[in-house]
């Protein structure tokens, strides 16, 4: 027997990383790429159930009835934030005039034409809108029966959808009450009568019989858009197009004073500000406000996407 002392050598760490690898599964360039194209599309659906879920913990506010601007509860005024909105006119107009939609969209063209910073509006159609207090994702206007407690009598009325932080609305609906007469009227005309609060509040017959004692739709409707884009009422301006009542057969709201042009510019000052951004896009808190939900929908969709990439490896390991 040898009087030799046995030894073990310690491996170089180059050699144990060299062998490590060697031993280590290979992953394909093939499952490489299946990876990206799983992660892109966790996030396509990630954006895509972002766009199709109802946004339940957004606020509804009547916009109308307050005579000053609305604020959120960081002290934000409630407005659009986006550089584009899209409303859907409802099938139920045509049955108050065949050319109500054109009314309607002169209404909100009044306020486009102002100067006023605001976010540029596309119209398209829809059938079978409902006016309460639960956001579908979609700026909808309609003809119909207020049912709204309170609110009843109103000649009109708009409802906003907002981030109760940031105030940035996300969806703003109108209906024109059906309980009142409408008409496509011509000329102008001063009545102010009556001062019922909230809504556009109606007012005693001026004695004008040459309208039917109607309510000019295009009259209204740029009164609702003012609401619509954020504005509360005007107690004090009678000839202002924000002013609380109306009259019968009184068209002169279609005009805007200076008292509104004022007001409206003053809420949109910082829109150019706000950049051309996606509205889709979670970008924070500041002039492009922060989207509602997108953080934790993007987060969820990419998780799948990864949950499901890594199931695949799995598998791949046990196979070989």
């Amino acid at each position: 027997m040898s009087g030799a002392t046995a030894r073990t050598v310690k491996p170089s760490i180059a050699a144990a990383l060299a062998e490590s690898a060697r031993r280590r599964p290979k992953l394909s360039f093939g499952l490489l790429a299946l990876g990206a194209a799983s992660a892109a599309l966790g996030l396509m659906f990630a954006k895509s159930v972002a766009h199709s879920r109802p946004r339940n913990d957004l606020v509804m506010q009547i916009v109308s009835g307050s005579p000053v601007l609305k604020k959120s509860s960081d002290g934000d005024s409630v407005r659009w934030h986006s550089n584009k909105a899209k409303l859907y006119l409802d099938a139920s107009l045509d049955s108050l005039s065949a050319h109500a939609r054109d009314a309607v969209q002169l209404g909100f063209g009044t306020w486009l034409g102002s100067g006023a910073k605001l976010p540029g509006l596309s119209f398209d159609s829809t059938k079978g809108a409902t006016f309460g207090p639960t956001p579908n994702g979609k700026s909808e206007i309609m003809y119909g029966p207020i049912t709204i407690t309170g609110h009843e009598n109103d000649l009109a009325l708009t409802i906003t959808f907002s981030d109760p932080k940031t105030g940035e609305v996300l969806e703003a609906d109108m209906i024109f009450n059906s309980n009142h007469p409408y008409g496509l009227l011509s000329g102008t005309s001063d009545s102010n009568a009556g001062s019922q609060p909230g809504g556009l509040s109606t007012a005693s017959a001026n004695g004008n019989s040459s309208c039917d004692d109607k309510y000019d739709l295009q009259s209204v409707a740029t009164h609702e858009a003012g609401h619509f884009f954020g504005l509360g009422e005007d107690y004090d301006v009678k000839t202002a197009t924000m002013f609380y009542t109306t009259g019968r057969c009184e068209t002169n709201k279609r005009a805007l004073q200076s008292s509104d042009e004022t007001t409206m510019d003053a809420l949109y000052v910082t829109s150019e500000t706000q950049g051309a951004q996606d509205p889709s896009a979670d970008t924070g808190k500041g002039c492009g406000g922060a989207r509602i939900g997108l953080g934790k929908t993007g987060g969820e969709g990419s998780l799948l996407s990864l949950v499901g990439l890594l199931g695949f490896v799995s598998w791949r390991r046990r196979r070989r």
